[in-house]
């Protein structure tokens, strides 16, 4: 059972690893807030794995009939999301509130902000059922499915505290003007995700 467990725990961090919008938003909001706004941003992505971890050890066919059969709209407006994420990111002042005390509401913004971008992201939840079929056997498993899909989120979590924790560390020598530029570059990148995903929901919607 604890090696069922430690691969659960190796999806966790294989899942969130990628390079992706919802990565490049954490490492903005890291390096322009600090170590627990980016912490609490990537929990909301994490949450996200986790609840595609739960669907692919549940119910994968099903789910992945629902995701092709609707690709294109998940891909069209999903896109779109992230289209508005990312120019968030670019016209917005990156420190407009660098000197402002961070609610528990702000936490929760940027947390619900990056679910939504992992949400819009259905090439996510085919990465989760791949890694679920290449790590685990839930006919062999030994492990409840409940602790299975925990340790996912363990892992996720784990992930994204090492990486909000090192990109923290960066914030503290780099200057505001660095800052400002990588605001409008992650923010390009992401648009750039963003009009992917339309363009292949667009194709897709016409054939």
């Amino acid at each position: 059972m604890v090696f069922d467990l430690l691969k659960a725990f190796l999806i966790g961090i294989c899942a969130s690893a990628p390079i992706g919008p919802v990565v490049i938003y954490v490492m903005q909001i890291t390096l322009t807030r600090n170590l627990r706004a980016g912490l609490a941003t990537g929990i909301g992505s994490a949450v996200v794995d986790t609840l595609y971890a739960a669907v692919a050890l549940f119910a994968v066919s099903l789910v992945q009939d629902v995701i092709i059969a609707h690709q294109s709209w998940i891909m069209l407006f999903g896109g779109l999301l992230i289209i508005y994420v990312g120019a968030g990111m670019f016209f917005k002042d990156p420190m407009r509130n660098a000197g402002k005390p961070i609610t528990a509401s702000s936490y929760f913004g940027y947390a619900l902000q990056s679910a939504g971008c992992a949400l819009a992201n259905p090439g996510a939840l085919a990465f989760m059922f791949a890694l679920v079929a290449l790590f685990s056997d839930t006919e062999a498993t030994k492990a409840p499915v409940w602790m299975m899909v925990l340790m996912v989120f363990c892992g996720a979590l784990t992930f994204w505290f090492c990486f909000a924790w090192g990109i923290n560390k960066l914030r503290k020598k780099i200057d505001k003007s660095l800052i400002y530029k990588l605001s409008k570059i992650t923010g390009c990148l992401v648009m750039i995700l963003g009009v992917v995903l339309v363009v292949r929901g667009i194709i897709l919607f016409l054939q």
